[in-house]
This record gives C-alpha cells, structure tokens and sequence, in this order.
C-alpha cells in the first residue's frame, strides 16, 4: 500500500514539473517572438524618406511596406505631410519670384506649418518689413496638381497656411517715435502658375516640372498705434 501512495505521489511531482517546464517553454516561446516582431517592426522614418513605388528598392524595404498595417500607414501619411511642408523653398530668384503659441487639437502638418509661418514672419520682419513683393522672403511649395484634398492639394496648403498665420505672433515695432502694434499675421499670397520644364530646370528643380507652385509671405496685418489711431 506504502509503496502505490509514493507511486502515486511521484506521479503527482512529475505531473506538476512536467506542467511547470512547460510553461517556462511557452513564456520562453512568447518572448522569442515578441523580440522577433520588434526586430521585424518597419522604421516608419525610414519608409516615409523613400518612394514605395520606386522599382530599386531592396526587397527588405518592399517587405516592410507591404507589412504595413491600417494605423501604420495612417501614420506614414502623416509623416510624409508633415515632411512636405517642413520641405518648402526659400525663393531667392528676382525673376522666379515675379512669375509658438500653444494651440490644442492641432494635426501634426498643422503644427509643421505653424513653425514655418512663424519663422516666415521673423525673416519678413529681419529684412525690415518689405512692402514689395521682390523684397520679400517668400515661401514656395511645388504642389502635384492631380493630388486630393486631405492628401496634401493645393487647398489644403492654402488652408494650413491661413489656419498658421492666425496664430502668429506679430511683433511691435517703433515709427516716428511711436509704438505700433501689428493687429496679428497675414498671409500674402503670390500668383499660382504651372511650372514648366524649362524654368524647373533654370531653378535647379527638374523633378518639379508640372507642378503647381504656391508662393506666399508673412507679413503684418493692419498696424494699430498706441493711442488706437
């Protein structure tokens, strides 16, 4: 009798150390695998930067693109927005040009060009407050006219600009012995023209041939003198 009660307990150890190396397989398993989907995770910044559609990519870049779920590529779209308006064009031409304030619920490209604005206005005010269009430091986008809105079209530049120049924060100036006070910020937009190969290639930007530019300045609103006048 004894010796089925040890039998029986022995089986009993067994049983439990058999149950616990399992376990410890099956937490090991998960963490392998875990390690593995991070290794397999594809850099986001890194696909943003690159064509998807370009025929040269490695076949690593091209697995990682086709990985990508519904959040990840609402994400890259995002960046990829965010990167276009940080990317715009200091127009210098003569000739090329005549052709942070907190803010909620703001999209990451709206705050992009939020910055862009702001700075655009500090650069318009350190060249003295130009009234002409040649003296301005003017911001210049290339804009793929075949894109939708919401995709980064021309009216959604248009509308990132006008929401960014609102929220600008102008700065005083004195005149004749007198403090004015911008009223706030204003978009001056120049004309929109189709660019065409041959002042593409002038500008150094072939690859821009075709698209639509969109040029524009920050500058003051209505200046307000102290005495309300």
């Amino acid at each position: 009798m004894s010796e089925q009660i040890a039998e029986v307990q022995e089986t009993a150890k067994q049983r439990r150390d058999r149950e616990r190396a399992e376990r410890a397989a099956a937490e090991q398993a998960g963490a392998e695998q875990g390690e593995q989907g991070e290794q397999a995770a594809p850099d986001l910044a890194t696909l943003a930067a690159l064509d998807e559609n370009a025929e040269d990519l490695p076949d690593e870049i091209k697995a990682a693109f086709a990985a990508l779920d519904e959040k990840q590529r609402a994400e890259l779209d995002s960046m990829r927005a965010v990167a276009a308006v940080q990317g715009f064009t200091l127009t210098e031409s003569g000739e090329f040009r005549n052709s942070s304030q907190p803010v909620r619920n703001r999209k990451p490209v709206q705050l992009a060009m939020d910055g862009v604005a702001q700075q655009a206005y500090a650069d318009w005010v350190d060249a003295g407050r130009p009234s002409t269009w040649q003296r301005m430091p003017v911001i210049t986008y290339f804009i793929d006219p075949d894109t939708e809105d919401g995709h980064g079209s021309l009216s959604d530049y248009r509308r990132w600009i006008r929401a960014a120049v609102l929220i600008a924060v102008p700065t005083p100036y004195e005149k004749d012995g007198e403090t004015i006070e911008p009223s706030g910020v204003r978009a001056r937009f120049g004309k929109e023209f189709t660019l065409t190969p041959k002042m593409a290639e002038k500008i150094g930007k072939p690859e821009e041939a075709g698209k639509t530019v969109l040029a524009w300045a920050a500058i003051d609103k209505r200046k307000v003198r102290e005495n309300g006048e």
